[in-house]
């Protein structure tokens, strides 16, 4: 099952591939705790985080060359970090 999340907002100009930092934060701090946790058991978690979208190289072509029609998907959302945390009893 793929479990999609919102984009928190879209600050691209795809006609001059550019794109401000001005959503989100710059630090990533949260706490987080399993109410089922067992210390006999062993347990897996994993966390992610994604970047705010970017032009795709192809956007900052069409740009510089004003080209159009390279691609029709001009922006990505990177994965900035992905972190498994393992626990054993």
């Amino acid at each position: 099952m793929l479990d999609l999340m919102p984009i928190t907002g879209f600050t691209l100009d795809l006609k001059t591939a550019s794109y401000t930092n001005a959503i989100g934060d710059a630090q990533l701090l949260a706490g987080w705790s399993d109410p089922e946790f067992d210390p006999k058991l062993k347990a897996f978690y994993y966390a992610r985080v994604l970047e705010i979208p970017t032009p795709r190289w192809v956007a900052y072509d069409e740009a510089r060359f004003n080209i159009k029609g390279l691609m029709r998907v001009c922006s990505a959302i990177s994965l900035a970090m992905k972190m498994p945390v393992v626990l054993r009893a």
